[in-house]
């Protein structure tokens, strides 16, 4: 057998095997977040926004697949919002319609061309996730070995002749103040002090990932990676669900029984408000758009809920109890 023949059947050989490595479901972007394909970058931004308000787990909690959705939207605008991936995404998508309108399906579609460009990097580039890297990513097969680096079969970082760094992990407790103002905290890695910022609306679980800033082993010259894991705390007096607050607010009887206003402090300053006549205790009233903002967004905000609880009065003189006493021989008449 001569020399060519072997290596046109190695050939061969190989490419059943890679095929057989990348196959995978195309995800369509474009359905994903519900726009059109001539959808603008602001469209594509507010498709963006109300995605992950509406799947976000610590809003839509009643749905299981919720976070899945939400990591789909998040990838999905990763490639949509960046115009070089965008318009690589686009090519693909022709040549895939193409090649289903033939009749062709995903086991058969050549997929090693599109990865087969980023082959040979030796590192991945940042996906620059919009969400600080939220639930650890969550990027997809699909997405990972058509834009990652690498060979397009791992998810990690290569490093020829290396040792692959650890990831570092580490975790910051935040009051829901800071959480809802934002902060920043001041670490020290590896003999190095960093500055890290939380946005306003971090989450209690959230995690932050910080690349190149982790451990480094003996033999490489390269940092892992960092991953901050993030505890939000409710205060004393306001609770947080979701995007939306819960305070308890105390008020004397005279207020349930006539009317009137009131006035609370809140993180955003004080807030004046109406208490409507006749009021039951427990009553809630609803303030919009005075919640928690919403992560990784210019000024949107959850809403306020204050429970009103009626707070008795306590040591009546003798003249209070004898108006009690005439206002309750009133009442039974």
């Amino acid at each position: 057998m001569t020399n060519y023949v072997i290596t046109e059947i190695s050939k061969i050989f190989v490419n059943k095997l890679l095929l057989k490595e990348v196959n995978m479901e195309f995800k369509d972007y474009y359905k994903i977040l519900g726009v059109s394909k001539t959808a603008s970058a602001a469209e594509i931004k507010t498709a963006f926004r109300n995605l992950t308000k509406k799947y976000h787990p610590d809003v839509n909690n009643t749905d299981p697949k919720a976070e899945e959705k939400f990591k789909d939207v998040n990838e999905a605008y990763q490639v949509l919002s960046d115009p070089e991936k965008r318009q690589k995404y686009d090519t693909l998508g022709v040549n895939w319609n193409t090649h289903r309108g033939s009749g062709g399906t995903q086991d058969n579609f050549n997929w090693e061309q599109w990865f087969s460009q980023s082959r040979g990097t030796r590192e991945r580039r940042s996906t620059g996730n919009p969400l600080g890297d939220m639930f650890g990513g969550g990027l997809s097969d699909f997405f990972e070995k058509i834009f990652g680096g690498g060979s397009g079969f791992s998810k990690e970082k290569t490093y020829t002749g290396q040792t692959k760094p650890k990831v570092m992990e580490t975790s910051i407790e935040l009051t829901l103040e800071e959480a809802f103002k934002g902060t920043s905290r001041k670490l020290s890695i590896n003999n190095r002090t960093i500055n890290v910022k939380f946005k306003r609306g971090i989450a209690d679980g959230q995690t932050l990932r910080i690349s190149n800033i982790g451990a480094t082993e003996s033999n490489s010259s390269m940092n892992g990676d960092l991953i901050i894991k993030v505890q939000v705390k409710d205060s004393e007096r306001i609770r947080r669900k979701g995007n939306d607050l819960y305070v308890k607010v105390d008020l004397d009887l005279f207020n349930f029984l006539l009317g009137g206003n009131a006035t609370i402090n809140t993180f955003a300053g004080k807030i004046k408000f109406n208490i409507p006549a006749g009021s039951q205790n427990g009553k809630i009233l609803k303030i919009p758009k005075m919640g928690m903002p919403i992560y990784d967004t210019n000024d949107e905000m959850g809403d306020l809920y204050l429970e009103l609880i009626v707070k008795l009065p306590q040591n009546l003189s003798e003249e209070e109890k004898e108006l009690l006493n005439n206002w309750k021989k009133i009442s039974e008449n």
